[in-house]
């Protein structure tokens, strides 16, 4: 991406973004039951599943950002594409 592009993605990812989720009750009641479920699985694990479970967060995390990015990429061609359109 470009220093542009990097700047929007970093503005929608923080500020936009999380404007539209602080609306969503749906995504509040998962986020609430995601980080309380996460905490209980703590309790039941001994040390090597605790590390199990700080990698596999770890990497759905990376791909979860990724996700996002490829979401804003998509978007930027979409505009593109429909820019395109409507000016020929």
């Amino acid at each position: 991406m470009t220093d542009l592009m990097e700047a929007l993605f970093e503005y929608i990812n923080k500020v936009t973004l999380q404007n539209y989720l602080a609306v969503d009750s749906d995504y509040r009641i998962s986020s609430t039951r995601r980080d309380t479920w996460s905490l209980e699985i703590l309790d039941h694990l001994d040390e090597e599943g605790r590390a199990l479970f700080d990698r596999y967060e770890k990497a759905a995390f990376q791909e979860h950002s990724c996700l996002l990015e490829a979401m804003f990429l998509a978007t930027v061609d979409l505009c593109r594409e429909l820019n395109g359109r409507l000016t020929a």
